[in-house]
C-alpha cells in the first residue's frame, strides 16, 4: 500500500450530513448508509411510483383545478378577472407540486429507506453492523486502500465525485447482494466533492492497519 506523503487534519474537513467521523481507542469509527455493503433496494421502486404519480397529475391536473375553481371559488373572485386569478393560483399550485412537495418527499424517502451502518475500523480489519447484519473485512485480504475520482453526469451538469475504493486479494462475498467482488467503494452513497476527504480516510484506514 503506497504511503500518503500529504498529512491532511480532521478540522479541515467538512464531511457529508449523513457521514460522522468519530476516533476510537484503537482506531475510528464512521457512521454512514449501507453503501454497497447494504444497498437501499427500496428507494428505486417508491421514487418510481412518487413519479407517476406526478406524471398523472400534470395530465389531468389542469381540467380537475379549473373544476374546483369554477365550482367553489367562484363566488369570491368577481373582483378580480378570473383568468388572471386562475393562472396564478394553478401555477403556484403547479410549482408548490412540482418543487417543494417532490423534494420533501424525496428526503422523507431517503430517511426512510436508507440503512444506517456503523463502520468501525481497528488494526485486525473493518466491521460493518446495520440492522440487515454484520461483515468483517480482515486486514490481510486488502491488497490496496486508494482514492479515486468517478465523474457523475446530472441533469444540473457534471461534478467530481472522490471515492474510497479497497482491493481484496481474494474475492469478498457480500450476501445482501450475493455478489463476490474483487473491489469495494466504501462509501459509495456518500457525496465526496472534496478530494481531501477520500484522501483523508485512505490516509487514516493505512494509519490504523500499520498499528500492529
Amino acid at each position: 500500500m503506497e504511503e500518503q506523503k500529504e498529512n491532511i487534519l480532521l478540522e479541515d474537513l467538512k464531511f457529508p450530513k449523513d457521514f460522522k467521523f468519530e476516533k476510537t481507542t484503537n482506531g475510528f469509527k464512521i457512521n454512514s448508509t449501507g453503501g454497497e455493503f447494504f444497498p437501499n433496494k427500496l428507494a428505486g421502486p417508491i421514487t418510481l411510483s412518487f413519479w407517476l404519480i406526478i406524471i398523472g397529475f400534470a395530465i389531468f391536473g389542469n381540467k380537475y383545478f379549473h373544476e374546483f375553481v369554477n365550482e367553489y371559488l367562484k363566488n369570491i373572485i368577481w373582483y378580480v378577472n378570473h383568468s388572471i386569478l386562475y393562472n396564478i393560483m394553478f401555477y403556484c399550485i403547479i410549482f408548490i407540486f412540482f418543487a417543494v412537495i417532490p423534494y420533501c418527499i424525496m428526503l422523507a424517502i431517503k430517511m426512510l429507506t436508507d440503512i444506517d451502518t456503523e463502520y468501525t475500523f481497528s488494526p485486525s480489519g473493518i466491521n460493518i453492523n446495520s440492522k440487515k447484519g454484520k461483515l468483517f473485512i480482515s486486514k490481510s485480504n486488502i491488497s490496496d486502500i486508494y482514492s479515486k475520482d468517478e465523474e457523475v453526469s446530472t441533469k444540473n451538469g457534471n461534478y467530481t465525485k472522490y471515492c474510497v475504493y479497497l482491493d481484496f486479494r481474494t474475492r469478498f462475498y457480500i450476501p445482501d447482494t450475493n455478489k463476490n467482488v474483487e473491489k469495494v467503494d466504501m462509501f459509495s452513497d456518500s457525496i465526496f466533492t472534496d478530494e481531501k476527504i477520500s484522501l483523508f480516510l485512505v490516509q487514516e484506514i493505512k494509519k490504523v492497519f500499520s498499528e500492529d
